[in-house]
């Protein structure tokens, strides 16, 4: 009974159900089997809704995903024998004219794709592609199979689409490069079909695809494989039957179009691959060598090896020059051997996209190590140890990809090669294969720059890739020599003018052979007026060590080659900043040729002359490190200084700023020696600076430079070893300038003693400083005064201090105010007896608010004095400080004006304030200070 009532349901749901459920989804089907059905597709067929011409609307569409509930609750038999008539219906309304019916039957399709699962994604698109053949259809296909990828590709565990990838692959290289594709550029068919409208998304589904297999070479292989047979020059294989595709035929040279979209789709197999969660750093540096390997060419690759090459290009499945390729269309899955699919496509022109293939994998490595791994686990990290092993194996075919005639597999190379080399790798790579690097990045430097003058990518990659190599190798590498080589000796080298050639082992008497380049050792003492070479190390003792270390220096013609080729980039108007590197690094090696001191003269011309600021900035900074590093004589040195100093009053406002910042390096990093020797040349261009220079940033820059002038020579935090002399010696010398006539000398003096004033310790240098600031104190009050009276007797209205007038006052002001923040004991100094009694009071209703500023932080310093200081027994004669009531009476009443005179600024209202207050209180505690009643003092306060 109970079969019988089965039997009896599954016939009910074969005839009655489903019928009426596919009547009203609609499309392909077999013949209505019900007269219900009937009459639910034709009331489908004559409602109001808007149809495409399959005669189903939108709507009808949503019905799919419970068709397919209902289906999965059948049988297994039934199930499998009805699911595939629910694709092909849905399929069917793809080929509608109305795009929002194709848009509901590919959302539709997408769903049940989703609930089948990642496993039967490969038959949903065989059903897919049976369906849609020709016309427009192949539009709809493409832009269907990347919609299906999408849904189904963030519920996929990995292994699941294995089966399928190739299949998937093949068919989303066909509709990217193959007649779909040449249609989408017909501007006709683009406006009539939204999907060819919305370019290729075969591209993307390339991508989806990389992220979501296995990262195995079965899988890798089977993912690449119809790109490898479209860069053979094969054209693209049909999924189905096998037949060639239009972008390329048999023995045909590839066109650049083909080459960029290769390029293209490479890109996007690569972002899919660098988010594969099963990806492994091992797995994809081992990708990416062979990728690399096999694509460039086989000779060099057995060269490499040492061994024979024939043997060593049958082992990559390489057929050697003159012989064909076997057949290796079915590749082994040990390994990912990119090029026997190549040449066994196309051996004619097998090696003609060979660098795309080899630019695609230097990008994998390049981006993997930049952190552009995006959540795939095959992120390298240049500072892990085992990372570093995996990558020091690739210097040696970096080499071979710099010397390839690709210019972009060479930047590619190049920019590769830049990142690798500051990696911790172990023993710095293998000296080797760095020495290999060098020559490499020297050719290529010497092949582009004889091509073209301009500074291209090509130029830029390689000089920076060889600056990079210039440095001095690891440690590790230089101690991973074999113990035969004998440590490196330092040998004085002989004198030589400018004309002299570029110095190297051969010019010293104890050196080897004239192969050896020039070394990095550093020189002891030369003659003064002679320019001479740095030491040249004495020969290694063993050849296999010496070799090795002397293939990582440059030869002789080597380096005047490239010190012409810096001089020649460095007289441009703005030379590329690629060339600044490259002499950055010469000069760390501390290579020396006679062209490397015009070279400094041109950097000199540079800081003032460059047309950008940053050319401006790099020519200060490697000036600045020539004229350390290099060994010159006084009269030498005494000429670049004179260089700088001179040219402090350039009359470009920017040159003068390079010019500062390079003022600004010397004196930071000369040793203590010259700096003490030339503390008065580089002191007093300066001075003027500080107040004549009319651009703020020069001003600046002049006050920063000479402040750490100051610094540098104070005799408690400085690194002088003079006790101070020249720190007084400068002193003096502006203590002459503050007593001088000329206005414009003093106020700069005032301004150099605000420098002064925190550095000098308590004394007879500080009192010094002190007596003189309140001397021009009172002349800056004196001078104001006698203007006032001349307004008066003229019968005007005062008129506003000048800068003349103001900054003196100011300035001096600083200086006391710096010298007691820093030495409190100074308040007590004689010298300012006259400050606290007189002169302050005035200054404190100065009519420049930047004065009465300053005046009332003063007198907050000296009030807080006050209250600490003991008052003794004798009245008056025994008050601190120079206190007496009519003096502090005076304060009090000057404090109170601040508040009202003008506009005072937030600031100078608080400081007044409290010093008004602090007087109040002062007076209150301490009647002995408060004025006698009746007196002139007590008559001011009232």
């Amino acid at each position: 009974a109970a079969r019988t009532h089965a039997a009896a349901v599954r016939h009910a749901m074969r005839t009655q159900f489903l019928p009426l459920f596919y009547a009203r989804l609609g499309g392909q089907s077999a013949p209505v089997r019900s007269a219900a059905a009937a009459a639910v597709a034709g009331a489908g067929a004559s409602g109001g809704e808007k149809k495409g011409d399959t005669g189903v609307a939108p709507h009808q569409l949503l019905i799919a995903l419970p068709l397919l509930h209902v289906l999965q609750a059948l049988p297994a038999a039934d199930r499998e024998s009805e699911v595939p008539g629910l694709l092909l219906r849905l399929c069917t309304h793809l080929r509608a004219r109305d795009f929002s019916v194709r848009e509901a039957a590919r959302v539709a399709l997408c769903d049940v794709a989703a609930e089948l699962g990642p496993k039967e994604l490969g038959g949903v698109v065989r059903v897919l592609r049976r369906s849609l053949s020709r016309g427009f259809e192949a539009q709809v296909f493409g832009y269907t199979l990347h919609a299906l990828l999408a849904r189904v590709a963030p519920l996929t565990v990995a292994g699941e689409l294995d089966g399928d990838v190739g299949y998937l692959a093949n068919l989303a290289v066909e509709d990217a490069f193959g007649e779909a594709e040449a249609q989408r550029r017909v501007a006709q068919i683009a406006s009539k079909t939204k999907e060819a409208g919305g370019g290729t998304k075969s591209l993307a589904t390339l991508a989806l695809l990389a992220g979501c297999v296995t990262f195995a070479p079965r899988t890798l292989n089977a993912l690449l494989s119809p790109l490898l047979r479209l860069s053979g020059g094969g054209g693209v294989v049909a999924a189905e039957t096998g037949e060639g595709g239009s972008d390329g035929a048999d023995g045909a040279a590839p066109s650049a179009v083909l080459e960029r979209r290769l390029g293209e789709a490479l890109m996007q197999v690569g972002a899919g691959l660098r988010a594969n969660r099963s990806a492994t750093p091992e797995s994809l540096c081992r990708l990416a060598k062979g990728l690399v390997a096999n694509a460039l060419p086989a000779d060099a690759a057995a060269n490499s090896k040492g061994g024979n090459g024939e043997g060593a290009a049958a082992a990559a499945g390489v057929a050697p020059k003159g012989k064909r390729a076997t057949d290796a269309r079915r590749i082994p899955e040990t390994e990912v051997n990119l090029a026997a699919h190549r040449r066994a496509a196309a051996p004619e022109h097998a090696d003609a996209l060979a660098h795309v293939w080899a630019i695609f994998g230097l990008a994998l490595l390049r981006d993997a190590l930049r952190g552009g791994a995006g959540e795939g686990g095959a992120r390298l990290r240049s500072g892990e140890p085992a990372h570093c092993a995996l990558l020091a194996p690739l210097l040696p075919l970096l080499a071979r990809a710099v010397d390839h005639g690709h210019p972009e597999l060479c930047a590619a190379a190049l920019r590769l090669t830049t990142t690798l080399v500051r990696c911790p790798l172990p023993d710095g790579g293998g000296l080797k294969a760095r020495a290999a690097l060098l020559r490499a990045c020297l050719r290529r430097v010497q092949h582009v720059s004889a091509l073209s003058a301009s500074a291209d990518g090509a130029l830029v990659a390689s000089v920076r890739a060889l600056a990079v190599l210039l440095k001095a190798p690891p440690a590790a590498a230089v101690a991973a020599l074999p113990a035969t080589t004998v440590t490196p000796g330092v040998t004085p080298g002989p004198k030589h003018g400018r004309k002299g050639g570029a110095s190297s082992a051969s010019d010293n008497p104890g050196g080897g052979a004239g192969g050896a380049g020039v070394s990095d050792s550093s020189g002891d003492s030369v003659d003064e007026d002679e320019e001479a070479p740095l030491p040249a190390p004495t020969a290694p003792a063993a050849s296999g060590g010496a070799a090795a270390a002397r293939a990582l220096t440059l030869s002789d013609g080597q380096l005047r080659w490239l010190l012409e080729f810096a001089h020649t980039r460095l007289l441009e108007p703005t030379p590329p900043p690629c060339v600044f590197v490259l002499i950055k690094a010469v000069l760390g090696r501390r290579y020396v040729g006679a062209r490397l001191y015009d070279i400094a003269g041109r950097l000199g011309e540079l800081v003032l002359g460059a047309d950008d600021a940053t050319s401006r900035d790099h020519a200060a900074e490697l000036l600045c490190s020539f004229l350390l590093a290099y060994p010159l004589g006084d009269a030498r040195v005494l000429e670049r200084l004179h260089f700088v100093v001179a040219n402090v009053g350039y009359e470009r406002a920017d040159g003068r700023r390079s010019l500062l910042k390079l003022y600004g390096l010397l004196v930071k990093k000369l040793p203590a020696a010259p700096l003490l020797k030339w503390a008065q040349l580089l002191f007093v261009p300066l001075v003027p600076r500080l107040s004549d220079d009319p651009d703020a940033g020069c001003r600046k820059a002049a006050g920063a430079t000479l402040e750490l002038l100051l610094r540098r020579l104070a005799p408690d935090a400085g690194d002088a070893s003079d006790g101070g002399r020249a720190l007084g010696g400068l002193l003096r010398l502006t203590l002459l300038w503050n007593a001088d006539a000329d206005a414009e000398l003093r106020r700069a003096a005032a301004q150099v003693g605000a420098l002064f004033a925190p550095l000098l310790p308590v004394g007879e240098s500080l009192d010094l400083l002190l007596r003189a600031s309140v001397t021009a104190l009172a002349v800056a009050l004196a001078d104001g005064a006698r203007s006032d009276a001349l307004d008066a007797d003229a019968g005007r209205a005062a008129a506003p201090p000048d800068d003349a007038q103001w900054q003196p006052a100011y300035h001096s002001l600083r200086a006391l105010e710096r010298a007691l923040s820093a030495r409190g004991a100074a308040v007590h100094s004689v010298a300012l007896n006259e400050l606290w009694t007189t002169t302050l009071a005035h200054v404190l209703e100065y009519r420049h608010v930047w004065v009465r500023l300053v005046a009332a932080r003063l007198l907050g310093v000296y009030l807080a004095a006050l209250r600490a200081a003991p008052i003794g027994e004798g009245g008056f004669a025994s008050l601190p400080l120079g206190a007496t009531p009519a003096a502090l009476a005076e304060l009090l009443a000057a404090s109170c004006a601040q508040l009202t005179l003008s506009r005072p600024s937030t600031e100078l209202a608080q400081q007044a304030a409290k010093n008004a207050l602090a007087l109040c209180l002062l007076l209150h505690t301490r009647p002995e200070l408060c004025p006698p009643p009746g007196s002139a003092a007590a008559a001011a306060l009232r």
